[in-house]
Formats: C-alpha cells, sequence, structure tokens
C-alpha cells in the first residue's frame, strides 16, 4: 500500500472524527438556540462549501489525468466526499426536524447520526416531496462515488511495475 493511501485513510479519519465532533455541536446549538438558527446561519455556510465542492469536482477530475498528480487528485475527492457529506447531513438535520419531528430526528440520530439522513428520505417520501428525495438520493451518490473514486485513483496513481523479477547482473570478470 502507497504512503499517499495510508495517509488519505489518516485523513479520512481525522476528518471523520472532526464531523462526529461537530454533529454534537450542532445539536447542542440547535437544542439552545432553535432549529431556525441552525437553518438560518449554519446551513447557508454549509451549502455555500458544498456548492464550491460540487463545481470544483470536475477540475480535479482533469488534474487526475496525468499519474504523477492523480494520488493527489484522489485525496482532494476523497476530502471533498466529507464536505459534501457534512452539507448533507445537516441539511437532512433540518429536512428532518422540520417533516419528521424531533422524535425521528433523535431516532436517527441514534444510528450513528447517519440515520437523519434516511429519515429525511422517508419524510420526504411520506410528504410526497419528490424532488427533496432525489435530491437527497443524488447527494448519497455523489458522497459515495467520491468516496470510492478517490481511494481508487490513489490506487493506480502508484507507478506500474517495469520488471516482474530484476534484470540479470553483468558478468564478472574480476575473479577470471
Amino acid at each position: 500500500m502507497s504512503k499517499l493511501r495510508d495517509n488519505a485513510e489518516a485523513i479520512g479519519g481525522c476528518l471523520l472524527y472532526i464531523l462526529f465532533a461537530a454533529i454534537p455541536l450542532v445539536l447542542v446549538i440547535a437544542f439552545f438556540k432553535s432549529t431556525g438558527w441552525v437553518m438560518e446561519v449554519l446551513l447557508p455556510k454549509a451549502m455555500f462549501v458544498t456548492e464550491i465542492t460540487v463545481f470544483l469536482i470536475p477540475v480535479v477530475l482533469l488534474f487526475a489525468i496525468p499519474r504523477i498528480i492523480r494520488g493527489w487528485a484522489g485525496l482532494c475527492l476523497f476530502v471533498m466526499s466529507y464536505l459534501v457529506g457534512f452539507g448533507l447531513w445537516l441539511w437532512c438535520f433540518v429536512l428532518a426536524v422540520a417533516m419528521a419531528g424531533v422524535f425521528w430526528t433523535i431516532v436517527g440520530l441514534l444510528f450513528a447520526g447517519v440515520g437523519v439522513v434516511a429519515v429525511a428520505a422517508v419524510a420526504a417520501l411520506f410528504h410526497g416531496e419528490w424532488s427533496i428525495l432525489g435530491q437527497i438520493v443524488f447527494g448519497v451518490v455523489v458522497v459515495y462515488v467520491l468516496r470510492l473514486l478517490g481511494p481508487y485513483l490513489i490506487e493506480k496513481s502508484e507507478p506500474k511495475e517495469e520488471y516482474i523479477e530484476p534484470p540479470p547482473l553483468p558478468p564478472d570478470f574480476a575473479d577470471e
């Protein structure tokens, strides 16, 4: 396994811990300030970061063409998956509270926090909000495609082995 891939896994783990640390912070703010404050202040900033990230995906994919920087492009895509995922989670949190209620949002939070996305999708389904359901499904697909494509590009950036076995050594004429 390459050093870049090890670094990508370490960065992904750190980002995952940071996001799991941010989730209780968002919940505490939502409890004391109200969900409306989260929707008015935090959600627009998270959506701005998510939109910039989504617009940068084609640029990063262009950087993935040359083998020399393909690993860095894969690392960027892997990090981008966490940024898009947090924006999706925060949006689904607000949707779950608004459409399903506090009880089902708490039930979704009990499933490692990511159950909020499923609760928001089911609530959109029951309310007949097909465009919102499509956006949630599209967001989940984007997150998982980025999360799979990043390590794949890192793996493909490793140099190819030119020789299966080392070439033969020249004869040593000094002993004769």
